[in-house]
């Protein structure tokens, strides 16, 4: 964050009714144009927890991957984007 401290909070949670996660922060701003990876586990994470595990695609592996999973009749898709390019910024994981 730009400020050094604030009085704002970056997350808010609300269990009253499902999971709810309020990022008053610009944190998924910064990460889709910085890809900072504090910001993306964070992003994941959150996900995680609104969704109460239940996600049923996992990926892993190396790269920067963009996947969306949707029914048609009779089948299910799985759509994968390789977001590792020159107009991203981002850069191939190498470990």
């Amino acid at each position: 964050m730009r400020l050094e401290k604030s009085d704002n909070p970056g997350l808010i949670l609300n269990t009253a009714k499902g999971h709810v996660a309020y990022l008053p922060a610009d944190i998924d701003r910064r990460f889709g144009r910085e890809n900072l990876p504090d910001h993306g586990d964070l992003l994941a994470n959150l996900a995680r927890w609104a969704s109460g595990g239940d996600i049923p695609l996992s990926v892993e592996g190396r790269g920067l991957l963009d996947c969306y999973l949707y029914k048609q009749p009779g089948r299910v898709i799985l759509h994968v984007v390789n977001l590792i390019s020159a107009g991203t910024g981002a850069r191939r994981l190498t470990s």
